[in-house]
């Protein structure tokens, strides 16, 4: 079957997963209601937003990479699938750091909420700085299970290595995008998104690899620049917001 054999053992994978959380759930099976909650549209949308404006814009991203041939286009994307496990520790405390933020606004305990802001920034930057390091070590190797070509090898551990280099801005744009969620403001994200991704990731990524002819590296830089100024910008905003609640 080929792809379309991939293709069905993932979507049988999702399914078995949602019958799976459906089942801890117990939710009862009643005749579905189609009335709109306006609180949960107001977290939803932003939220859905700030996903939207992230995956569109890496299509933008990807066409950049293409026009440095095919070599880069494969490397690129190796390196993606080994740094991907890089993010789990940062995504699965952002998770848990909703509920909590959440929780204790809840409770208007804010000494609370400064608290778990930073200690999620800490456990996170503990838990993925020895995995995106131990990764790039091992770029190599672990690029020559897709490919063996010079060319691609090298893009992909470019982007192991710039991995590394964003370990503590990647990690503040999640965990401050978390504090957010559960301060109950999904907007502020989406806009640091937004801007972050088109004006910034895109703009000084075309510039840099494109206009100036940095290549792949060029790319990447944008990255980091989009990711250091969504975390700065969204941890001065929780400051000052922190500090109007005294």
């Amino acid at each position: 079957m080929g792809i379309a054999g991939v293709a069905w053992g993932t979507i049988l994978s999702r399914l078995v997963g949602l019958v799976i959380l459906w089942s801890q759930l117990k939710l009862p099976v009643e005749k579905p209601t189609f009335g709109l909650d306006k609180e949960l549209l107001t977290l939803a949308l932003p939220a859905a937003g700030e996903r939207l404006m992230m995956r569109a814009g890496d299509v933008v991203i990807i066409a950049l990479v293409v026009s440095f041939g095919t070599e880069a286009v494969a490397g690129n994307a190796v390196g993606e699938v080994l740094t991907q496990f890089n993010y789990m520790p940062a995504f699965g405390v952002a998770t848990a750091t909703v509920m909590l933020v959440a929780r204790a606004v809840g409770e208007d305990n804010w000494n609370r909420v400064d608290k778990l802001s930073k200690q999620a920034f800490w456990l996170s930057l503990v838990l993925m700085l020895p995995l995106t390091f131990s990764i790039y070590v091992l770029g190599i190797p672990l690029t020559h299970l897709y490919t063996t070509d010079s060319l691609a090898v090298e893009a992909s551990v470019l982007v192991t290595l710039f991995s590394l280099l964003g370990t503590p801005m990647t990690i503040g744009t999640v965990i401050y995008t978390a504090v957010w969620q559960g301060l109950g403001n999904a907007r502020l994200p989406f806009y640091a998104t937004s801007i972050g991704m088109w004006c910034i990731r895109i703009g000084t990524g075309y510039l840099m690899g494109i206009v100036l002819g940095w290549g792949l590296p060029g790319i990447w830089a944008g990255t980091l620049l989009d990711n250091g100024f969504r975390w700065l910008f969204l941890r001065y905003r929780y400051q000052h917001y922190m500090s109007l609640k005294g």
